[in-house]
């Protein structure tokens, strides 16, 4: 399908973080809590959003993750996305060379 751009929330992407306990495995900057577990502070937001769309849709294998991945919609994986791109090592601080600081930036949309 052709990108549709749509609003990703940074504010809104940090709230369901915690509310979805992301940090339990990602750490609250997103550097994963043990050594060897997925870095998502600072990728780019494009590779997140494919990374979460595939294990919804069964094309990355990981039983946690695909489960996981299945009950979140567009608009949710789009502000997870954005919020841990924007991540630097301080957590709750946006990297100000990736991210505008405004509250909602475009990144594409395939719905």
């Amino acid at each position: 399908m052709k990108l549709q751009p749509t609003l990703g929330s940074y504010d809104r992407g940090e709230r369901l973080a915690e509310e979805l306990n992301c940090d339990s495995c990602h750490g609250r900057a997103g550097f994963g809590v043990e050594p060897g577990w997925p870095k998502l502070a600072g990728q780019h937001e494009q590779y997140l959003l494919n990374t979460m769309r595939n294990f919804r849709d069964g094309y990355r294998p990981h039983a946690f993750m695909e489960s996981f991945a299945q009950r979140l919609d567009y608009r949710t994986l789009h502000d997870l996305a954005l919020y841990y791109a924007c991540q630097t090592a301080n957590p709750g601080v946006e990297d100000s060379q990736r991210c505008t600081g405004d509250d909602d930036l475009l990144i594409g949309n395939d719905d």
